[in-house]
């Protein structure tokens, strides 16, 4: 499983959704992604353990960025870090 969501959507934030994934399964990665990546979007995304990506984007970009956290991901359970 992963989370793709925009940062900016009518009822809540993409690192408001983030938050909220974060409480029901902590182990699921989320790729964030704005039309506006400031400095306060990718600290907000670090702290959430999520990644972000700058729109406009291509395909082959999403696909590399879900690869990232599913492998990070893969790694951590293999470490035995608890997710």
């Amino acid at each position: 499983d992963a989370v793709v969501s925009d940062e900016a959507m009518p009822e809540l934030t993409g690192s408001e959704l983030v938050h909220a994934i974060r409480a029901l399964r902590p182990d699921v990665p989320v790729v964030l992604m704005s039309g506006v990546v400031s400095p306060a979007l990718q600290e907000r995304a670090r702290e959430l353990g999520a990644d972000v990506l700058p729109k406009p984007l291509v395909s082959h970009e999403l696909a590399r960025a879900l690869a990232n956290v599913l492998r990070r991901r893969t790694r951590r359970a293999a470490s035995g870090e608890v997710i």
